[in-house]
């Protein structure tokens, strides 16, 4: 459960300015309260208006018992005046007091009022201040008044005393004790204490200090007021208290989806992240070439919050092929993490009807099928027609009838031979294939000639 301190912080600020006017004057009264007991607190009165040449006489009073009164007579134009009190803590107590200042003019041998202002202050026991938590120099707290901080670096835990008169200055020790999370870390001389909350979550910090006034020197000189007056003052105690909320960093960020689409496709990216919420989110497009610097900033209409969990959608639709340069943004209360994400978007090419394709392929494999089976037809031609040459060479008797000679040459000379055959034999019988010698017994030889056939 998250506590609700009143600080005496908030009293410091609490003081009615006082502001009255009447004719032509008007009077302003300020102080610079609150103030702990033993130490001066000062008003001051601002008259406007007044005219230079006339009389003013400035009263002061405040309710306390007994009162604190002065009253002084200026010329017009000295328009500001400063009454400084004590409030001794052997005669006082804390309190809310009020201080009124009231002007009169005199006219001729009386004092006619002219305008009055008021102002009510605190005057407290204990010491003023608050506690202040800074991390990288910076001071982070919500709506509740609780500080923020990240639980990764180490957080100045200080404390900003209210002492507008330098009264702490004058205290001959000061010192401090620091309660986080009911854990005891000591007693210090500093005002500052360095602590790191690692786990993300509440804490709840405590400091007491102790203003040590008392002179200890027992050699004292009677006519040393001042140590004196600080001897009287003992011990000021201060009590102060802080809500921390400790959250995790933004952490393993990523972006998914397809960054390279076809024209016509709808950019739909993913982002991912863990940390401490709530986060907030947002994207636009930036310029090609875009360098960061690391301060950009979302307009507060394009901030888009998720409380519980990181993750978001980047969806856009673009019509020209290009490409487009997203500049995102992802934060939470302690950090925030920038990147710039490059999506492409190509030109499809047009696709040409199938049959366009498939017919001069398919007429462009059927001329290299015919090619080489004509190849193939005339290469076994040629094998069939040396067979057929050899087949015919076996009349030849003479060395001149070896020689090579084409088919149609043989087949003309067999044409030849054929048709001429008949008349060779009658005449003389030269023919080595028509002639032929028979020896005849006891007569001699007789030739005989064989001819044709037909």
């Amino acid at each position: 459960m998250n506590r609700i301190i009143i600080s005496s912080w908030l009293i410091a600020n609490s003081n009615v300015l006082g502001l009255f006017s009447s004719g032509n004057e008007e009077l302003k009264l300020t102080c610079d309260g609150p103030a702990v007991l033993d130490a001066p607190i000062i008003f001051t009165g601002r008259l406007f208006g007044a005219e230079k040449d006339e009389i003013y006489r400035w009263r002061w009073t405040d309710d306390a018992s007994p009162d604190h009164s002065n009253q002084t007579d200026v010329e017009g134009r000295e328009s500001v005046q400063n009454f400084t009190v004590i409030f001794p803590s052997s005669m006082y107590d804390e309190y809310h007091y009020t201080m009124k200042l009231s002007i009169y003019k005199q006219i001729f041998y009386y004092w006619e009022h002219v305008v009055s202002a008021s102002i009510k202050f605190n005057i407290s026991r204990t010491l003023i201040g608050r506690i202040s938590v800074k991390q990288n120099g910076s001071h982070t707290e919500n709506m509740l008044g609780e500080s923020v901080v990240d639980s990764v670096n180490t957080a100045e835990i200080s404390i900003d005393f209210h002492d507008p008169s330098q009264f702490l200055k004058k205290a001959l020790k000061i010192r401090y004790w620091w309660v986080i999370d009911e854990i005891n870390y000591g007693q210090t001389n500093d005002a500052t204490f360095n602590y790191t909350f690692t786990t993300p979550g509440p804490h709840h910090v405590i400091a007491t200090v102790m203003a040590d006034y008392n002179a200890t020197n027992r050699n004292l000189d009677p006519a040393d007021n001042d140590h004196l007056k600080m001897r009287q003052i003992g011990v000021k105690m201060g009590l102060f208290q802080k809500d921390v909320i400790s959250k995790a960093p933004i952490s393993n960020v990523s972006i998914t989806g397809e960054k390279t689409l076809k024209r016509g496709q709808l950019i739909n990216l993913d982002l991912d992240c863990t940390g401490t919420g709530p986060w907030g989110f947002c994207w636009y497009r930036v310029e090609k070439g875009y360098n960061m610097t690391g301060n950009e900033t979302c307009d507060d209409a394009d901030i888009t919050t998720s409380p519980n969990e990181c993750s978001f959608p980047i969806m856009r639709y673009y019509k020209n092929a290009d490409t487009y340069n997203l500049l995102v943004i992802v934060s939470n209360d302690v950090s925030h993490h920038i990147q710039v994400v490059s999506v492409t978007i190509y030109e499809v090419a047009k696709r040409m009807p199938l049959h366009i394709v498939i017919i001069p392929v398919t007429a462009a494999i059927a001329g290299i099928i015919l090619i080489f089976s004509g190849i193939g037809v005339y290469a076994n031609f040629r094998s069939n027609l040396a067979v057929e040459v050899a087949d015919f060479d076996f009349n030849a008797a003479e060395e001149e009838e070896l020689q090579y000679k084409t088919f149609w040459e043989r087949l003309r000379e067999s044409f030849v031979v054929a048709f001429t055959s008949g008349d060779d034999s009658e005449s003389e019988g030269s023919s080595v294939s028509g002639r032929r010698s028979v020896q005849i017994p006891g007569g001699g030889a007789a030739g005989i000639g064989y001819g044709s056939i037909t």
